[in-house]
């Protein structure tokens, strides 16, 4: 009976884990000035594990995340429910309200608002800069475009 109970615990922690407040996650950013990064994909994408792999993982953008930003993992093939302003649902369903063409993309939250947006795989130096933007709040004052101008030399 104690090793049911305990297998009981045990799943309904996993199961509550993986449940993501991204209200909650809001609160904790604005107390500490960070952005809130949301990095949304699926276990199938190549161009999901790729950037995963080598874009994520590389270290400058690593450093940068830990720095700027709260990063919040949604993988829409697991369980779990998302809670966003009024929204509680499950991950695809997350996906869906975002109206999702492309897999992975990336959201960038301040507060409850998102600030920019960017679908599909983005390659280290690229990604670095739309860091940067966000993180510089550079879109308080212009378009990614402009920033591109003044900003990026590629």
């Amino acid at each position: 009976m104690i090793k049911i109970l305990v297998l009981i615990m045990t799943f309904l922690a996993f199961a509550k884990a993986s449940d993501i407040n991204i209200n909650t996650i809001a609160t904790k950013a604005e107390k500490t000035g960070k952005h809130i990064l949301v990095f949304v994909h699926t276990p199938y994408c190549g161009y999901c594990k790729r950037m995963i792999k080598t874009t994520l993982n590389a270290d400058p953008v690593a450093a940068k995340i830990k720095k700027d930003f709260i990063f919040v993992d949604i993988d829409v093939s697991e369980d779990g429910l998302i809670s966003y302003n009024s929204f509680k649902g499950s991950k695809r369903e997350f996906a869906n309200i975002l109206d999702l063409e492309y897999y992975p993309s990336t959201y960038f939250i301040k507060k409850d608002d998102t600030v920019y947006e960017q679908a599909g795989y983005q390659d280290e130096k690229y990604f670095l800069k739309i860091l940067n933007y966000v993180s510089e709040k550079a879109y308080e004052d212009m378009g990614i475009e402009e920033f591109k101008e003044v900003k990026w030399q590629v």
